[in-house]
């Protein structure tokens, strides 16, 4: 028996468990094995058990059915894991027992691939390691894995891949180590050899720079601890070399970068590069010209020296024989012609060039010496035509400028000039060659042009036809004799002269014919005059047919046809009291008579005309038509007409005759009868009068029921000429109306009696009206106060009521918004001058009827909106 005692503050607690009795069997084991030994030692024991079996597998197998405790030796035929069992029993309690254990033979070997290893500094060198099986994770100094590396360079890894990568940031050997754990036992370590190759590119050259062009040689000098196996150059130049020590030439003027890159056999790569290691020189010699370039002889041109060169030695060649070695120079240029200036500079190591700006030629002109010649000079009478001849030497003369004393110029070099008056003339001529150097000569009074001349002038050059119109001589110089020619055929004489256009218009060219004593030279002066000719004229025509009108019947509408010349405003007056100011107007003469019409035109000179003509208006034709009267159906009538006229009747099948003056008619129904009237000047005019044709009197309306106190309106067509008569009268508005209000409180029949005024007929109809005794009182539901017209105030409704008592409506709250007792009032929706809100209302009526009973009724409305 077993207690078991708990205590918890000061508590105790005990328990007590009966005693466990484990029956056997008892069995044990244990393997003894060496590191990279084939033999492991193994010993076990059995207690307790009626039977046991020791096995290995397919190698060995024990049995026994007593107590057992043995050891022993077995040596494995190869490394490797072997499976181990101890199994006991024991039949009497049913008992058993079992251990499995393995015999671990291990033989591990660390690797490491490949052997030697070689690198570079600074790049990865990757390592692997070949291992055998049965390799466990394992603490050190490098960490926990698998793989413990030592790399020689003061660097350690541990990790669980058999392969890693590791960076040797300097050239040198280094002794690499790998140690490895089977778990158990066994440890193993690897040693190789690391190699780290040394590389560095280096390169010198025989020169490092000279005036272009020149050449260099390079020169390797790569410090390598293992063969160099390839070299690529970038020379700057833009050439590219794989050769060893290679050669270039360099042509521009620039400084050059210069690169080496190596590899050597290990794949080791370094790459060395120089700036600004090769520098190219050579002046470069630029000038521009900052005055004219094209300039006359004896002018000067400045130059600018733009080269940038340092320590320079310049020198200026003009291309006349002249230099000069100022910086920028100005040059005087002696004689005519193209120069082209070369620029010399040398540069401090001696490095010289030219250069001559192609784009900049030096052009120097000549002074003109300027002559000119004249054929003829002299004439004793105008016009005189002379040709010029420009005579000007020495250079190329691009533009001539004559001036020839009347006035005119000219820009050719051998103009011809015409002097169309007479006088002495002096002549002038200015030649400049292409860069503007000129020269100018003037010949005085060197043309002499003879012949009289005089000037007259006109007082007006524009005016009206019949007007006077002065000439008056002016000027004259040699004139002998002269006469005047106005150019209508019409001549005068002396200095003064008025004439009068009278039967030529339009643009008159009048001259003044002069000579000299000798008359070698007859001239004349011409001017203009301009005579303007308004002349009126027009006529009518008939707007309808376009046809010419003289004459017509009033009323007479005409279109006024303008035939007018020269005219710009016209002015009518049509003798009738009216005017018009249009071109063509129309017209309409409303009265007879003769009209005397007055057509004023005038141009926008001011010059006018006028002209009158008559139209003759005749009075339309004077009737009184009479016959018109009121008859019976088949009755006649004479129709009459008056005057001397030729008739003519509308025939409308019911008259005798339709061309005379007094025909008799018999409609059927009431007519209208026209007759058109025609005098001697074919004007016509037309009457008619009225034949009335009493029908037969008749009234339009049915039976009809009313609720008690409705009235009814007889809505008949009213009938000319006819009487009415009602009967009974009670309840009627009237009794000899056509159309009576009806208000009766009992069922009625009604008789009218219709009699026409001439006694041609009586007709008599009744007619019943039906009483119903409906008594209601009722409010719609709602209504809409919105001011459209339709349905905005709300009334009682309902059958036979005599009188309204009481009509109210309240809110919700119970206040009293509205009251009457006429039953013609209704509520607008307002109360105190403010519409209500959309809301529903309550009301209440009380009306008495036509029976004498009161009848109340309330509800609910709605108020819309």
């Amino acid at each position: 028996m077993m207690t078991l005692t708990v205590s918890s503050y000061g508590c105790d607690t005990t328990v007590f468990v009966p005693t466990i009795v484990v029956l056997g069997p008892i069995i044990g084991m244990e393997i003894l094995s060496e590191c990279r030994s084939l033999d492991a030692g193994i010993s076990f024991y059995v207690a307790e058990a009626e039977s046991w079996q020791f096995s290995m597998g397919s190698i060995m197998t024990l049995n026994g059915t007593s107590d057992f405790d043995t050891t022993f030796t077995y040596n494995f035929p190869d490394f490797g894991g072997y499976p181990v069992t101890l199994t006991a029993y024991d039949e009497e309690t049913g008992c058993s027992d079992v251990i499995e254990n393995a015999v671990a033979l291990t033989n591990i070997s660390a690797v490491i691939t490949p052997a030697p290893l070689i690198g570079c500094p600074g790049m990865p060198v990757y390592i692997n390691s070949w291992t055998s099986d049965y390799i466990e994770e394992f603490d050190s100094e490098a960490g926990t894995g698998k793989y413990h590396w030592s790399f020689g360079d003061g660097e350690m890894l541990a990790t669980n891949e058999p392969y890693v990568a590791h960076n040797y940031e300097h050239p040198g050997t280094f002794t690499l180590s790998l140690v490895i754990f089977d778990g158990e036992l066994c440890y193993d370590t690897a040693y190789t050899q690391v190699n780290i190759y040394y590389l560095e590119a280096q390169f010198s050259s025989d020169v490092n720079g000279g005036c272009i062009p020149f050449d260099v040689q390079f020169t390797d000098q790569t410090i390598h601890d293992t063969t160099i196996v390839s070299w690529h150059w970038y020379l700057g130049n833009g050439e590219i070399s794989d050769e060893s020590n290679p050669f270039t030439s360099y042509s521009d003027i620039d400084e050059y970068d210069v690169t080496l890159e190596v590899m050597d056999a290990a794949g080791c790569t370094s790459s060395h590069t120089v700036h600004n290691y090769i520098t190219s020189s050579n002046p470069y010699p630029m000038y521009e010209v900052v005055s004219p370039a094209a300039i006359c002889a004896g002018d000067s041109v400045h130059f600018n020296n733009t080269s940038v060169v340092e320590d320079a030695t310049i020198q200026w060649d003009f291309g006349d024989g002249e230099i000069s070695t100022i910086n920028s120079p100005w040059h005087v240029f002696e004689d005519g012609g193209e120069y082209i200036v070369t620029l010399y500079v040398s540069d401090a190591g001696g490095c010289d060039t030219f250069f001559v700006n192609e784009d900049i030629i030096i052009d120097v002109d000549e002074i003109p010496e300027v002559l000119f010649s004249a054929d003829p000079r002299d004439s004793v009478c105008y016009p005189l035509l002379v040709d010029f001849s420009d005579l000007t030497t020495a250079g190329e003369i691009a533009g001539w400028s004559w001036t020839f004393g009347d006035g005119a110029t000219s820009v050719f070099e051998n103009p011809v000039h015409n002097y169309t008056l007479p006088g002495d003339y002096n002549v002038s001529l200015v030649a400049t060659t292409p860069n503007g150097c000129n020269d100018s000569l003037m010949m005085i009074n060197y043309i002499h042009v003879g012949g009289p001349y005089a000037e007259f002038v006109i007082d007006q050059d524009s005016l009206c036809y019949g007007q006077p119109v002065n000439f008056q001589i002016t000027l004259t110089s040699g004139v002998d004799e002269y006469y005047w020619d106005f150019g209508d055929g019409s001549t005068s004489t002396g200095s003064y002269a008025t004439h009068v256009y009278t039967d030529t218009s339009g643009l008159i060219y009048p001259a003044l014919l002069y000579t000299d004593s000798m008359n070698y030279c007859p001239k004349a002066s011409i001017d203009s005059v301009y005579i303007f000719d308004v002349d009126a004229a027009f006529g009518f025509v008939s707007p309808e047919s376009g046809l010419p009108v003289s004459e017509g019947c009033e009323p007479l509408n005409v279109l006024a046809v303008n035939n007018s010349t020269g005219a710009d405003y016209s002015n009518w007056n049509f003798g009738d009291g009216s005017s018009a100011t249009d071109f063509e107007p129309g017209h309409t003469f409303n009265n007879d008579g003769l009209f005397t019409v007055t057509l004023s035109v005038e141009n926008f000179f001011g010059c006018t005309d006028e002209v009158t003509g008559t139209i003759l208006i005749f009075p339309l034709p004077v009737i009184i038509v009479t016959g018109g009267d009121l008859i019976c159906s088949g009755d006649t009538v004479h129709l009459s007409v008056s005057g001397d006229y030729s008739f003519a009747w509308e025939n409308n099948g019911f008259i005798s005759d339709t061309l005379i003056s007094n025909p008799f008619a018999f409609p059927d129904s009431t007519a209208v009868y026209t007759v058109t009237a025609t005098d001697e000047n074919n004007c016509s005019i037309s009457g008619s009068t009225e034949v009335l044709v009493q029908d037969i009197p008749f009234i339009n309306f049915e039976d009809t029921s009313l609720f008690i106190g409705e009235e009814f309106l007889f809505d008949s067509e009213v009938m000319a000429g006819v009487s009415y008569l009602w009967t009974p009268p009670n309840g009627l508005s009237c009794t000899d109306c056509p159309n009576p209000i009806i208000s009766t409180q009992e069922s009625m029949v009604y008789t009218v009696v219709m009699t026409d005024s001439l006694g041609c007929y009586t007709v008599t109809k009744s007619i019943i009206i039906e009483i119903m005794e409906d008594y209601t009182v009722a409010v719609p539901s709602a209504f809409t106060p919105n001011g459209d017209g339709s349905n905005d105030i709300i009334y009682v409704m309902g059958h036979g009521i005599e009188e309204l008592l009481e009509f109210s409506i309240y809110n919700r709250w119970g206040q009293l918004l509205f009251r009457t007792d006429d039953i013609n009032k209704g509520w607008d929706g307002y109360y105190n001058g403010q519409l209500q809100n959309i809301e529903t209302y309550s009301w209440t009526a009380t009306a008495k009827t036509y029976a004498g009973t009161t009848i109340k009724k309330q509800g609910m409305l709605n108020l819309l909106r």
